[in-house]
């Protein structure tokens, strides 16, 4: 009775490690896509990047993305499975990216990189099928975006610096060699008072002397 029970629970663990084995050995996948095969000068397309990855794995919240280096990127969305990044067409010459490649982290963390063949597409341009044909014409009444006394402004401000500096200098030129004041001397309050005090008793002793005066005069007649 043990034997066979033995056997089946061998069985179940066969079982289970197939099935972990048959889990970890998905590859991992990698393709890329674009939303048009040609595009006018100016235009922004669409470059899908749908990925598979084994179990347990994930792509990192930026993830690194090689081949595209040279081209003009304006967003990028992280999707389930798949990565949307817009692209600017601004080139006349044949666009095309490197071999692109996408990096991915698995259950233990370890850094892995999925690769897939590069995209291109046919640029076309803004003059019509036949631009060697096209004329020219020259625009007319451009409004200027910025003023043209603008230009002019530092100078003026360094103008006006140079005239304060001047104003300035004249001013203390006058200040410091214009008229001096003549220092008046004032006397003190009790000189002053003194020599009142000193007039008038010169006063009154001239008024006695010219009385006594006329007294003796008229005493003589």
């Amino acid at each position: 009775m043990k034997m066979p029970f033995i056997i089946l629970i061998l069985l179940l663990w066969f079982g289970v490690a197939l099935a972990e084995s048959v889990n970890n050995d998905i590859p991992d996948t990698l393709s890329a896509s674009l939303d048009r095969d040609s595009a006018r000068v100016g235009s922004v397309v669409m470059l899908t990047l749908s990925y598979q990855l084994p179990e347990g794995a994930h792509v990192p919240e930026e993830p690194e993305i090689k081949g595209l280096e040279g081209l003009t990127i304006i967003d990028r969305e992280v999707g389930v499975d798949q990565i949307r990044v817009k692209l600017l067409i601004d080139r006349l010459t044949p666009w095309r990216s490197g071999p692109l490649s996408l990096s991915y982290l698995d259950k233990e963390d370890k850094k892995h990189t999925m690769t897939t063949y590069p995209v291109s597409l046919n640029v076309l341009s803004n003059l019509g099928e036949k631009p060697e044909e096209a004329r020219l014409r020259p625009i007319q009444g451009i409004i200027p975006i910025k003023a043209v006394w603008l230009q002019y402004l530092p100078w003026g401000g360094y103008l006006m610096g140079i005239l304060l500096i001047v104003l300035g200098l004249v001013w203390w030129y006058k200040r410091s060699h214009g008229k001096k004041r003549s220092i008046v001397f004032e006397e003190p309050p009790h000189i002053r008072a003194r020599k009142q005090i000193e007039g008038l008793e010169a006063r009154d002793s001239l008024k006695r002397e010219m009385s006594r005066g006329f007294i003796s005069f008229f005493l003589k007649f």
